[in-house]
């Protein structure tokens, strides 16, 4: 049996390792989100550090976000920290916790689920909960386009990360973009050109709704991260 040190060094060491690249590649300034990258899911290091200055660019007194697509709160956490250093607002997190989705991502959201002794929601609770951003973020369990239907308030950033196929994305899209304020930001994941024969439901949406239209302005991707500001 071997010892348990021999077992715990190797974690601590790659860890510390990890944390000192971070902080020589991106400074103090984004130490605060290092928690995400523990966290089951997919979203770069320049995603990450995109969404969290875009919440720290909005200047509201108290900024309200949107995230639909939650899954066990890799993004939801990068969200919730930047409103934690400004501390105020709110991040809804939309999701089914139900490992639905689209044709791609559903056998791969069960795989890892089946690595968990918990839910879903359990395991995105737990999550927040360590990551001490819950008194930031309000759970809106159920479909997207079910939730929309009683959702009052503006938002600042809404962020889709839902069903990437196109008519869900489309839906999501059309459903919501009336709650942004003007002056508020969308953002959507995996809508970069490499990832399009997968779903290429955001990028499509992208070109077709955004890309070209004077409504939005600020048009940038990062990664397979696109943001645009609402004019």
């Amino acid at each position: 049996m071997p010892k348990v040190s021999s077992i715990f060094i190797p974690i601590l060491k790659e860890r510390l390792y990890f944390k000192l690249r971070w902080f020589l590649k991106h400074g103090i300034r984004y130490f605060k989100i290092l928690d995400y990258w523990y966290i089951a899911g997919w979203l770069s290091e320049n995603e990450a550090i995109a969404l969290y200055d875009l919440v720290l660019k909005i200047n509201t007194k108290n900024p309200v976000i949107v995230e639909l697509g939650s899954w066990f709160g890799k993004s939801s956490i990068v969200l919730a920290k930047a409103l934690s250093y400004k501390k105020a607002g709110i991040l809804y997190c939309v999701d089914s916790f139900d490992l639905d989705g689209d044709n791609f991502s559903r056998d791969t959201y069960i795989k890892e689920q089946k690595k968990l002794n918990s839910s879903v929601k359990e395991q995105f609770i737990f999550n927040i909960k360590k990551s001490k951003v819950l008194k930031y973020i309000k759970i809106l369990e159920g479909k997207s386009y079910e939730v929309a239907k009683n959702f009052k308030d503006q938002i600042d950033l809404l962020f889709i990360d839902a069903n990437h196929n196109y008519d869900s994305v489309k839906l999501d899209f059309f459903l919501w973009k009336d709650f942004i304020k003007i002056g508020g930001f969308i953002a959507f994941h995996d809508a970069n050109v490499e990832k399009e024969h997968l779903n290429g439901g955001p990028l499509r949406l992208i070109k077709e709704e955004i890309l070209n239209s004077s409504s939005w302005s600020e048009k940038k991707f990062i990664d397979s991260l696109f943001i645009a500001k609402k004019c």
